[in-house]
């Protein structure tokens, strides 16, 4: 998930991909070891997604901190939406989950 609709304001946070049902629905279709890879430029949803993903049993996160994701890793995409973000001086976060 590159860069997922953050959607900022606190009501419409329902509507926010990354939440309990969504990740159950991916975790039955992960085979044990898959990784599952987010990237955001918006720092709440980022809070919002270390929050979630790593409390869920299926999924482990791979790095320490999130300062050790603000690099791209040279086998993840570059997308049209990381570009403009960046030229406009926001620090995307790269995560990276395992499927347990």
């Amino acid at each position: 998930m590159l860069f997922p609709d953050p959607w900022p304001k606190a009501r419409h946070h329902k509507r926010r991909l990354i939440q309990a049902p969504f990740l159950d629905a991916l975790a039955r279709v992960l085979k044990p070891g898959a990784e599952f890879r987010l990237a955001s430029d918006h720092a709440d949803y980022v809070a919002w997604m270390l929050e979630r993903v790593p409390a869920h049993p299926a999924f482990r996160w791979t790095a320490s901190d999130v300062e050790t994701c603000r690099t791209r890793g040279p086998d993840w995409p570059e997308t049209r939406y990381e570009a403009w973000s960046v030229s406009e001086g926001r620090r995307p976060a790269y995560l990276s989950f395992v499927r347990r």
